[in-house]
């Protein structure tokens, strides 16, 4: 095999294995929500990469219920928006949020932001040159309503989710096109393999800035080694994760 056939391999592997590495969102391999799903019924059930069905190129929804639709009165359902993100112990840092490519993503993380959601809850994944993850739901957060996936694969047209580089924001979510609630993380690459797992598979729904960028580097370089060694960069101990100060809509 030469050289350029062998690299070729490895970036289609390496695809593959960020691929579920993003579809496992939750602490330990589970949901959205955490190590497990509730469904419609109250009961629970562990997601993964092989319950993924489709059906041609939609993939098909495992969720009851979920919002497809952004409120005709929703201030935050299109145009252009900006919240200031702050971890503790780091400069703010300013998300431009795209609601014209998703409307329904933005509309959610607007509402999470203004009920004050976020502030205390942390980035508990940091995995070099793909992604951070945080805003993961607490045993005292409240219940959540998933959300549609707004990506071409699931039927939604968002021309931010069709090429994935360093600085997008875009939801997490579960084997489940549909079951993304408050987790979102911030890709940390632009190589063709970070495109190759993400590319209309995942809701982006912001991009932050090459100079706020600098400050996302730095929160990842201090906490990446906690997660070192850990199942796809997870920090498990609360302890050791970065802490979200607040999040606040600016327009």
């Amino acid at each position: 095999m030469t050289f350029s056939k062998a690299k070729a391999a490895f970036g289609i592997m390496l695809a593959g294995v960020l691929a579920c590495a993003l579809l496992m969102v939750g602490c330990n391999g589970g949901s959205d929500d955490g190590s497990s799903k509730k469904s419609s019924s109250g009961s629970t059930s562990q997601q993964s990469s092989s319950s993924q069905k489709s059906n041609s190129s939609t993939q098909q929804s495992q969720s009851a219920n979920y919002t497809t639709q952004v409120a005709a009165d929703d201030p935050y359902g299109k145009g252009i928006h900006h919240a200031v993100m702050t971890v503790e112990g780091y400069a703010p840092v300013t998300i431009e949020l795209n609601a014209d490519a998703a409307p329904v993503t933005v509309a959610n993380f607007a509402k999470l932001v203004n009920d004050g959601f976020y502030d205390g809850l942390t980035f508990n994944r940091f995995q070099e040159g793909f992604c951070m993850q945080g805003g993961a739901p607490t045993s005292a957060s409240p219940s959540l309503t998933p959300i549609v996936g707004e990506f071409t694969s699931n039927g939604r047209d968002n021309p931010l989710a069709e090429d994935f580089k360093k600085g997008v924001v875009a939801m997490a979510r579960t084997s489940d096109p549909n079951s993304a609630t408050s987790q979102f993380f911030i890709t940390l690459g632009s190589d063709p393999s970070v495109g190759m797992s993400l590319n209309e598979q995942y809701a982006a729904f912001g991009t932050i800035s090459d100079a706020d960028l600098a400050t996302i580097d730095q929160i990842v370089a201090d906490y990446l080694a906690a997660g070192e060694g850990q199942q796809m960069g997870f920090i498990q101990d609360p302890a050791k994760q970065a802490k979200i100060a607040s999040i606040k809509m600016v327009d």
